[in-house]
């Protein structure tokens, strides 16, 4: 498994080219005696000291007067500030004190996750809360790392997020390849109806897609809940962003788990701002095999709408690479690849995964003896 250092250096070059950045780590805001303010919101805030860039807000109401707030936001070596308040006058926006009960925590020289206790006192601050910033603010190309700790691998993530001409639709991409310790990629485009005073957006995932489930994103937070039935898998995932760098967790269940962090940082505020969606096929399917059960042999039908680059291949259940048999431009209209395992995979269940530039899916196919 690869170190936080060597990580550091990984992201550093093969992203930025230059040295400086550190892996990311979580905050555990702790509260007690938060019993004044059941069922109040509460407001959070991460600053980085040094740049006063916002890395990542949370909000949610009181149910208990003792909870955590995990926070995935702080990178090795940087210091932050955790301004947070609670609405104890209940009119849906910040008043400074003592209106309204606010507070600051700050942590110096972050080197690893953090645990950080708070008491309700009477110690208030003036922490000057920004109004939530318009969704075109994260607009942009995000380039960055996914580092899965249980396999020990690491692979490039990228992510496009774009409003379409007319302003009525936010858009997203996000293109990856070995987040299961895997080379499988997953590539997925989102849409949601552009509402500028909404303060989530909830977005089921494709139904084209290996995977279903929805991403609840917020202003400054995001969680997803993934499933893919055809891998006998499940994904959560929570994460934080601000405006320049965004920090993903994600845990892995089912076939088998896994868990680990993604870190991305915005590399550019142009280029996606408007415009139609990345080109991908019109029409673009992956058929069951037949006959399947199958010994020793099978067939594979697939079919795309223009032509493409197209890469075909089998895995393990694990995502280990098993056969490449489709890897060249192909002309749009009907496909067919034919599979033959005798004398090379024992019997048992295997992945087949067809991708282009804009699309990919999976099937499952079963080996009998």
């Amino acid at each position: 498994m690869k170190t936080c250092r060597q990580l550091t250096a990984l992201i550093a070059f093969a992203v930025f080219g230059t040295a400086g950045t550190a892996c990311a780590n979580k905050a555990t805001l702790q509260f007690s005696g938060m019993t004044p303010y059941l069922g109040e919101s509460l407001s959070i805030r991460v600053v980085d000291k040094a740049s006063g860039d916002e890395v990542g807000r949370e909000q949610l109401i009181i149910a208990a007067a003792f909870f955590n707030v995990p926070l995935w936001v702080m990178l090795g070596g940087h210091s932050y500030r955790f301004d947070f308040f609670t609405d104890h006058n209940r009119n849906g926006r910040y008043d400074a004190p003592p209106v309204y009960r606010a507070w600051r925590l700050e942590h110096d020289n972050a080197q690893s996750d953090i645990l950080l206790p708070f008491t309700d006192n009477a110690v208030y601050t003036d922490i000057a809360w920004p109004d939530d910033p318009a969704w075109e603010a994260y607009l942009g190309q995000w380039q960055g790392i996914w580092f899965n700790h249980t396999f020990g691998s690491t692979a490039p993530v990228s992510a496009a997020l774009w409003m379409s001409s007319g302003g009525d639709t936010l858009n997203g991409r996000i293109a990856t390849s070995g987040v299961l310790g895997s080379p499988a990629p997953y590539i997925e485009t989102l849409e949601a109806q552009n509402d500028p005073t909404a303060d989530s957006l909830v977005i089921d995932a494709p139904q084209t897609a290996p995977w279903t489930g929805r991403y609840i994103i917020r202003k400054g937070n995001g969680y997803a809940v993934l499933n893919a039935p055809l891998l006998g898998l499940a994904i959560r995932a929570l994460g934080h962003f601000g405006q320049r760098q965004m920090v993903m967790s994600f845990t892995i269940s089912g076939a088998f788990n896994a868990e680990g962090v993604a870190f991305m940082t915005r590399t550019s505020e142009t280029g996606v701002l408007a415009g139609p969606a990345p080109a991908g096929p019109s029409h673009f399917t992956l058929g069951q095999n037949f006959p399947n059960p199958f010994n020793p042999a099978t067939a594979i039908p697939f079919s795309i709408g223009e032509t493409a680059h197209v890469r075909l291949a089998v895995f393990d259940m694990l995502g280990r690479l098993m056969s490449v048999l489709v890897d060249e431009t192909v002309g749009p209209g009907e496909h067919r690849a034919d599979f033959n395992a005798s004398g090379r995979l024992p019997s048992g269940v295997y992945l087949v995964r067809l991708e282009t530039a804009g699309a990919a899916s999976s099937r499952k196919m079963v080996l009998t003896d």
